[in-house]
């Protein structure tokens, strides 16, 4: 069997210095791989996670409209949504309202107690709005609330505006628009609470989280809430539309949060600020929620960079000591060889091949550390 090169048998002689060598760069690469894919990982569930169904996330746009025009106007105010958040797709719901109606006296079945009753001072209000998929975000407390349609208009009422109103399921009621005189009959189908009340689905709710509101004079108490389809069916005055998006935050990735933020932060202002969005208000809390994301991920990004700079460190160190060896070690084989009467370029070819053998694996890694690290260095 023929013998190596003589090149390749003094890679043999030192191949405990060209093993450290290499192996200190596969095991910085490796270590910096998995650091980068953990912290990858972590911030886009990260993201997912502290944003998903909080108060706030949701952009909200609430726009006066007429019964001929909600349609149109809420499609442009779901398409302009839409294009705040291009890569979230937020699924759009929307809410129908109408104006504050009177709820007349001696209207309402006699079954209560009248303690529970405003005072007779007392003007008592409600509203009646459309809620989209309303069984699914409630916990129904009596009768039921998956009427769709129906003549006269069928309607939930939260319990504790129930109590204010002196309803209860199977109840008929006359409301009567105080400006128009215009009046809609409503059956009482069920009362309920909410699952879950800080979820965004109740942004559509006009009178929030509070079902009865008191001010001078006025008792505000509901709203009494009905399917889409029962006030498209009905003949109902709407006076207002709410509009919300509900980001997908699970494809957030957890980088250019800060930027996403900050430009949504302007695209919302300069629409609050135009004449021809529809007189609409647009209510978030997502920019600044998206800063503080941002914010809170730099100082743990800084920290993970800090391990890989201590690594790159050490593994910076221990490379230079094996080229320090080597080069000592060179130093005398060179002398040697050249009084043995070794030419030039037999000794270029065995530097070369140390060269390749020490300088391969920093050339391969050097790249690599690159790629891994972007994620880290971008914001």
């Amino acid at each position: 069997m023929r013998r190596p090169p003589p090149a390749v048998r003094h890679l043999v002689a030192h191949r405990v210095a060209f093993t450290v060598v290499v192996l200190t760069a596969l095991i910085a690469a490796s270590f910096m791989a998995a650091a980068v894919s953990f912290f990858s990982a972590v911030t886009a569930g990260a993201a997912t996670s502290e944003l998903q169904g909080r108060p706030g996330t949701a952009i909200a746009v609430t726009a006066p409209v007429t019964r001929s025009s909600a349609g149109r106007i809420s499609a442009d105010i779901a398409g302009t949504i839409r294009g705040l958040l291009p890569g979230l797709r937020p699924a759009i719901l929307v809410s129908s309202q109408s104006d504050l109606l009177d709820v007349p006296g001696g209207q309402r079945s006699g079954r209560r107690s009248s303690a529970s009753r405003p005072t007779p001072t007392t003007r008592l209000q409600t509203q009646l709005i459309s809620l989209p998929a309303l069984a699914a975000h409630i916990v129904p407390l009596r009768g039921s609330c998956g009427a769709t349609a129906g003549n006269p208009v069928p309607a939930c009422v939260p319990a504790a505006a129930a109590r204010v109103l002196g309803l209860a399921p199977g109840d008929l009621v006359t409301l009567r628009n105080p400006s128009t005189h215009a009046t809609v009959r409503v059956r009482i189908t069920g009362t309920f609470r909410r699952a879950q009340p800080d979820e965004p689905y109740w942004m559509l709710d006009p009178m929030g989280a509070n079902a009865v509101q008191r001010t001078h004079g006025f008792t505000t108490a509901g709203p009494l809430v009905t399917s889409p389809a029962a006030i498209a069916g009905s003949h109902l005055s709407i006076t207002s539309a709410t509009v919300i998006g509900l980001p997908d935050f699970g494809r957030l990735t957890g980088t250019g949060l800060a930027g996403l933020g900050s430009h949504l932060g302007i695209s919302i202002g300069n629409l609050n600020n135009s004449t021809s969005f529809h007189d609409a208000t647009l209510a978030t809390s997502l920019p600044a929620q998206l800063s503080a994301l941002a914010t809170a991920l730099v100082v743990a990004r800084t920290k993970i960079l800090a391990g890989i700079v201590t690594l790159l460190v050490i593994a910076g160190a221990t490379l230079g000591i094996a080229a320090r060896l080597l080069a000592q070690r060179r130093e005398a084989e060179t002398a040697l060889l050249g009084a043995r009467g070794a030419s030039r370029t037999q000794i270029a070819r065995r530097c070369l091949v140390d060269a390749v053998v020490v300088a391969g694996p920093a050339a391969i890694a050097g790249p690599l550390l690159g790629t891994l690290l972007a994620p880290l260095l971008a914001g």
